[in-house]
């Protein structure tokens, strides 16, 4: 199926997906995933954006998923296992998210006119996605709510990476997004979960993910590790 078609149907399941229906999202994710063979031959490159469409998939539901306060939904598509087309089983958010992809994103400078950019499939990602989402928008790049909401959604993603392999790996790394470097005038992102967190307890947005399995407080540090994390690299 082509992507044009695939990625507002993602939007409507990201919006109006009910636990019930989430097994046949996963169920999808894993036919985008696994359902490319590969063969002696393929190179390096193909094999790593050969997921680039379940990627893209990902994005639209998850992204529709945060806008519509659809939480449980973007806390579960995170997580859920995915196998490869090599076999590997991994989280969705280990496997799909561009930092995660293991590409070597220099080249894609092409995408944004020959500009260096610090997340460029991150960037491609945030103008395909807002093609579908706000298409009649002005562009006003110091008030934009989709830019609010997609940096939100990749740094759920890295939130819940690190929340999943916290003990695994050291030093502290996660698949950081725009959200990292950006830097405004308005509250960052994080901050806006972290205030979240403090004043809403077990009910925040980022508990209702179900991916703390212990508690505020783990939340709180992984937010405190993530944070850190990204502010020291080397974006400026």
């Amino acid at each position: 199926m082509s992507m044009e078609l695939l990625l507002p149907i993602g939007k409507e399941l990201g919006k109006w997906a009910r636990p019930s229906q989430f097994p046949l999202i996963f169920e999808l994710l894993n036919e985008l995933v696994g359902g490319v063979v590969f063969r002696n031959g393929d190179g390096v490159l193909w094999r790593q954006l050969s997921r680039y469409p379940a990627t893209q998939l990902l994005y639209a539901i998850g992204v529709s998923a945060m806008k519509s306060d659809n939480v449980e939904l973007v806390g579960r598509i995170l997580t859920t296992p995915l196998r490869s087309g090599n076999g590997e089983v991994k989280p969705a958010v280990a496997l799909l998210f561009p930092m995660c992809l293991g590409i070597d994103t220099r080249p894609f400078a092409g995408l944004h006119g020959g500009s260096d950019r610090f997340t460029p499939l991150s960037d491609w990602l945030e103008k395909k996605m807002k093609e579908i989402f706000s298409p009649a928008s002005d562009g006003d790049r110091y008030n934009d709510p989709f830019k609010s909401i997609f940096d939100e959604f990749e740094l759920v993603g890295a939130l819940a990476y690190r929340a999943l392999t916290r003990g695994q790996s050291s030093p502290v790394w996660a698949p950081v997004g725009c959200w990292a470097w950006r830097r405004s005038d308005d509250v960052e992102v994080i901050q806006r979960l972290r205030d979240d967190l403090d004043n809403n307890g077990v009910q925040s947005k980022i508990m209702r993910l179900g991916i703390f399995r212990s508690g505020v407080a783990e939340a709180d540090t992984i937010i405190s590790e993530v944070q850190k994390f990204s502010k020291g690299l080397n974006f400026y």
